[in-house]
């Protein structure tokens, strides 16, 4: 592999999220020219064709002769390692430049749109509601209607308490219909377990 000529690039100079230095792997870097990933070798760039973006090696694309790509500029470019590229202050370095590559990312996405809320159910008509509930509900709406208070959005007392009156009377309906006779002839909710 012969150099490309060009003045050595410190790795100070590099972003830490363009460069891999994991333990026990050989190092990557993003190549100047062609923003690939590169392996280095012997503190340069490997060589590599300026078109083979995610060609693996071996890959025959060509039966006989293959046309000849250009090399790379970026091939055979002096790294100079004029930092460590492990330890502590390293991985902190890479941390934080990740985290300002992410928040950058994260920024440019357009935001998610904000669903519509679910539409309240509909309120039952009079005539589906059940029969012992009718009058008080009646009585309800007839008040709204009438009501300077309840007109301008907020219930007054005498609606919340229709509307509370209503409410037992179904949970006193729901509790009724689950009663059972006892054998004394008393009616009593079914003991649980």
């Amino acid at each position: 592999m012969r150099h490309n000529g060009r003045p050595a690039l410190p790795v100070s100079r590099i972003t830490p999220t363009e460069i891999s230095a994991l333990p026990g792997q050989p190092i990557l870097i993003v190549c100047p020219d062609c923003q690939t990933w590169r392996r280095l070798a012997r503190h340069m760039i490997v060589a590599h064709r300026a078109t083979d973006h995610g060609r693996e090696t071996g890959d025959r694309r060509y039966h006989g002769e293959a046309p000849r790509d250009r090399r790379c500029k970026g091939s055979g470019q002096r790294i100079l390692i004029d930092t460590p590229l492990t330890g502590p202050a390293w991985t902190a370095n890479w941390a934080e430049e990740h985290r300002l590559a992410s928040v950058e990312v994260r920024a440019s996405r357009p935001t998610r749109p904000t669903p519509k809320p679910h539409a309240a159910a509909p309120a039952l008509a009079v005539t589906q509601m059940p029969e012992a509930t009718r009058p008080v509900r009646r009585e309800l709406a007839v008040h709204r209607h009438g009501c300077e208070g309840c007109r301008s959005g907020l219930w007054c007392e005498t609606a919340s308490e229709l509307a509370r009156r209503a409410t037992r009377t179904l949970k006193n309906l729901e509790l009724a219909s689950r009663m059972v006779v006892g054998p004394d002839g008393i009616r009593r909710l079914p003991a649980t377990a």
